[in-house]
This record gives C-alpha cells, structure tokens and sequence, in this order.
C-alpha cells in the first residue's frame, strides 16, 4: 500500500506549467485515496500560489548533478516506508532513479524515449509508443499509449456545457513569447467582441493593451485545466502533450511547436490531420490566415476524434502501481553468493526451528557451502527480491523423492513469498515426490506446508509429504 505520494517536479518561467499540469492530476487523486502528497521542488517561489496553498511543497534547492539532487530528495523521503517517489523532469533521469529506488518505487513520465532505470515505472501516453521503444525498461512496468493519459475522472457531464471566448495555453519559456505574438495580431485585427483567457500570462506583461474589443483574463496556473478547457471555444496553444487533453474535451485549437521537445507530438498530429486540430509551423503575421480559421471555429465548432483517451487513466495508473507483484529472482547457489547467504543465516531468530539454531562461524558456513556445491544430490537456490536476498531454497535427492527446506528473512515474512518459493520448488523437482522436515511446535511452517498440499507422514521426525 502507498503510505506517501512524493513528486519531483519544477515548474517556472523557463520548465513551463506542463509538467505541473500533469502531475496534479495524481496529486488530487492519490488525495482522494487518503494518501499524503509532498511536492520536492528546486525553488518553491516558482510554484504557483494555489499548489501552495493545497499541498506541503518542499524547497530542495537547485542542484548541477543528478546525484546532488538525488541525495537532497533521499534525505527527506528515506523518513517514511512504502513511499511512491514520481518523477516529471527532461533535467533528471537513469541516475536518479536509481539512487531513489532505495527510498521507494519510482514512477518516472517521459515522452522522449529516454533510458532510465530498469525498475522504475514508466508512464508515456504518447498514441505510437510501444515496448520496443524501451528496451532497456522492465517491460511489466511500462504503461504506454493515451489509455494511461492522466485526466480527471469525474468530467464526462460536462461536455454539453456551452462554450465561449478563446484560450491561449501556450506554458510558461518560450511559450509566452508565441503567446503574446498572437495577442499582437489579435490586438491590430480583431475588432468583434471576443473573451480571451490567457493561461500562464500576466497583465503586467500587457502594458502596450488598447483593444477595448477583447477582454483579457490572466490566470496563473489552475490544476483543474479541463475546467478551461470545456469552457472555451477554441484554444491557441502549443502543439506538445496537453493538446491530448484538449482533443479528449472536444476543444478545437491552433497549435504551434513552440519548444525542441514537442517536435514528435507536433508532426504527428500533423500527420494524422485529426478534425478540429491545425497545425501551424510558423508565428501568426498580419498576412495569414489563421485569423480566418479561428473565425470559423468561433461560430461552428468542428467535432474532434475519439482518440481513446479515458477519464479512468489515473485510477488504472494508481491499480497498476498498487497491485503491481516484483517477481522473484532465484539464483544458482554459487561462490559469489556465500556472503549474501551468510549474511541470512545469521540474522536473529531465522534459525529459531533448525534442528541446529546456532550461528554458524563463517568458516564453518564456507565448509558446508563447499561441500553443497561439490554434492551431486544437493541443490539450492538464493532468493532475491529487489535485489535484495530475502530466503534460500535448498533441495535433497533421496532417491525417489526430494527433501525441501527454505529460509525467509524475518522481515520479509507474511507476504506471500513462501508460497511461491514452495511452487518454484515444485517446478524445479526432479521426482514426483516432495518431503520436507517441520517442526510441531513451527505452526508457521506447518500452515504454509499445509496450504501448499502437504501433508504429516510421520510425527516422530516431522515428516511431511506432497505427492
């Protein structure tokens, strides 16, 4: 279970608000599901006034590495358990996913088929992507393609809501430059009556306003943007991943690739030349057209594809993340694990059912390791889990049946890894025939033995048998 939602996220006048955007749609779910969040952030002066005021954002400081950064974050999500640590930054990447992996899972979004970390979840909505694009990923945590697009699941009412005016949503850097170019032509050309919001802008940046026919609306930031979305006309905006979201709200827009990353979005929408969509390769002038396009969707509206995009995206993200089950990993008993499993075999109480319950010295456990590894008869197996060793199974031929016993780290315990050591030795028998020696007294043992179909032979000598 999720104890605590951590995300890694800046937001500002040269990263934009996109990122922001996205990751408060978890934000305000996990919130739903009682699930504490924290913002880790460079500067928390950049942030806007409303995540402020709805979540505890936390100033990490502005790093030059991966690692510093890294280390700044360990320092305060190492203090809770069973923490998910999201990730939505082009700055930080494979590096510091991995030194985060010891705090918690990590859930990274990327939408440039970057490499990370081999076990951090990857989330990247965009409509072509497909395993092959991350080779180097845990193929059982990738979530690719728009069905795992993050928006809000309660608005599907309010697609008959009436619309009017225009929205410019063009993010924060160079997106405020295309922002107040197009209000440049707007200002000189359009002289009806029109309602513009201006998501990201500010008035100070419209000192030059005389056109008395446009009311401007400047709205810093909002973590509700389908809000604006379902209540404007058209949008004028930049052509990366929120125009995903305006095409699932049915909002016409004009779009320009207004930075390096939004090249692959750009010219696949160009490509795909969805209805309702159009995209523009160069900065409006008094000359274009684009004025005569916004005056037509302005007073008919064309209709936008169902692209599958579902308002179910961020639950099936969070049943993903919450029921996902590490496999196991069971290596070959061999020299270069004598210390790991010795490392196990002394760890207080593991050995409290042995018939020998003494730590052995580590001499002693280099001699039995060596003759284990010199028997024809004798197998075993260390298990790990997360890359760390968490048991040991060993099996005995006994002509005709084989003897199994296993070892669980302490902490470990209670989460099901016992049945699935017992079924991997099922698998790897060589007979029909499985014994296993268990305790009276180890009511533990005997209920896993128990469920997993064994069965008391012989009381005198704790014989069990699954047959």
């Amino acid at each position: 279970m999720i104890q605590c939602l951590f995300i890694r996220v800046d937001a500002g006048g040269e990263t934009g608000l996109g990122h922001l955007a996205r990751v408060s749609v978890f934000a305000d779910y996990a919130k739903q599901l009682e699930i504490p969040v924290k913002f880790l952030v460079g500067n928390t002066n950049m942030l806007p006034e409303a995540v402020l005021r709805k979540y505890e954002c936390i100033q990490i400081g502005n790093h030059e590495s991966e690692s510093a950064d890294a280390i700044a974050c360990e320092s305060i999500v190492s203090q809770r358990k069973n923490c998910l640590i999201l990730l939505d930054s082009y700055k930080l990447g494979k590096g510091w996913e991995s030194k985060m992996q010891c705090c918690g899972q990590v859930m990274v979004i990327d939408d440039l088929k970057r490499q990370h970390a081999y076990d951090s979840f990857l989330l990247d909505y965009f409509p072509t992507r497909a395993p092959q694009d991350y080779p180097d990923s845990n193929p059982n945590k990738l979530m690719l393609g728009l069905k795992y697009f993050p928006i809000s699941n309660n608005l599907q009412h309010r697609l008959l809501k009436k619309r009017s005016g225009l929205l410019l949503s063009f993010g924060g850097g160079a997106g405020n430059q295309f922002a107040l170019e197009c209000l440049k032509v707007l200002h000189d050309q359009w002289n009806e009556p029109l309602t513009v919001t201006w998501l990201g802008g500010k008035y100070s940046s419209l000192s030059w306003w005389k056109n008395s026919s446009i009311n401007i609306t400047c709205i810093e930031h909002t973590s509700h943007i389908e809000d604006l979305y379902f209540s404007h006309q058209v949008c004028l905006g930049a052509g990366g991943v929120s125009q995903w979201e305006r095409i699932w709200c049915q909002l016409p827009s004009l779009v320009w690739q207004v930075a390096d990353n939004q090249l692959e979005n750009f010219n696949y929408l160009r490509e795909a030349s969805f209805s309702g969509v159009e995209p523009i390769s160069d900065l409006p002038t008094e000359n274009s057209d684009w004025l005569n396009i916004l005056d037509k969707w302005l007073n008919q509206s064309p209709a936008l594809p169902d692209i599958g995009i579902s308002a179910l995206a961020t639950e099936r993200v969070f049943e993903k993340l919450m029921n996902y089950e590490q496999e196991l990993d069971f290596k070959v008993y061999s020299k270069s694990l004598f210390r790991a499993l010795y490392q196990l075999q002394v760890i207080p109480g593991i050995r409290e059912h042995f018939n020998n319950p003494e730590k052995p010295t580590w001499q002693e456990h280099l001699d039995w390791s060596m003759n284990l590894m010199n028997s024809e008869n004798r197998r075993g197996w260390l298990v790990y889990y997360d890359d760390n060793a968490i048991g040991w199974l060993q099996l005995v031929d006994e002509q005709g049946s084989e003897q199994v016993s296993i070892l669980i780290d302490p902490e470990y315990q209670g989460r099901g890894f016992g049945t699935k050591i017992l079924e991997y030795a099922k698998r790897e028998a060589k007979f029909g025939v499985l014994t296993a020696q268990v305790k009276e007294e180890n009511l533990v043992s005997k209920a896993l033995f128990c469920k997993q179909g064994y069965k008391a032979v012989s009381k005198e000598n704790y014989q069990w048998e699954l047959s």
